[in-house]
């Protein structure tokens, strides 16, 4: 609000749904998050983001698993679009998983979302946003890419095997052009 975007904004590059986080093995089942894009057949237009999480029994087979996203958001609509999604499981089964939220009329937020061990198969707590973007994002290096994601971790705190802490990434205000 406080800030002009250039003339010709940059979306963010979300990449592709590899999973770029890290992999966990945690009570017997494989967790692991991934951005995938909706409808399923690439990004277009009326694409929205997910943060995907899945959770594999050991012999490969799918256990519980669940989407992070705004059904009626697009790329151009200002609904909410999630990216960048890890995630760490503790010893009570509890599962954080942190990304970043990104819309078409603001800036990039960091954010998570809670699933006790309890709580129903399938969902997650509503998310919560923990530091709101202050600025236009614009990092494109040599290339074409406005590249994103590169400091995203979610953790179990090894002191307590119960907390969970996660880093995600947010747009901060520039200091200069």
């Amino acid at each position: 609000p406080t800030q002009t975007c250039p003339v010709t904004t940059r979306q963010i590059d979300v990449g592709d749904a590899f999973i770029r986080s890290n992999v966990v093995f945690r009570n017997g089942k494989i967790y692991y998050p991934q951005t995938v894009a909706l409808p399923a057949g690439g990004i277009t237009t009326n694409s929205r983001l997910a943060a995907q999480w899945t959770v594999l029994n050991t012999d490969g087979t799918f256990s519980d698993g669940g989407r992070l996203e705004d059904a009626t958001a697009t790329r151009i609509n200002g609904g909410k679009n999630y990216g960048y999604p890890s995630l760490s499981v503790n010893k009570s089964n509890d599962m954080l998983l942190g990304f970043s939220e990104f819309e078409s009329d603001d800036y990039a937020d960091s954010g998570y979302a809670v699933r006790l061990g309890g709580d129903p198969a399938g969902t997650l707590r509503d998310p919560l946003i923990y530091k709101e973007g202050e600025d236009y994002y614009s990092k494109v290096f040599s290339g074409t890419r406005n590249r994103w994601g590169d400091y995203s971790h979610t953790m179990v705190d090894p002191v307590n095997d119960a907390d969970l802490w996660t880093v995600q990434e947010y747009s901060r205000l520039r200091v200069g052009t």
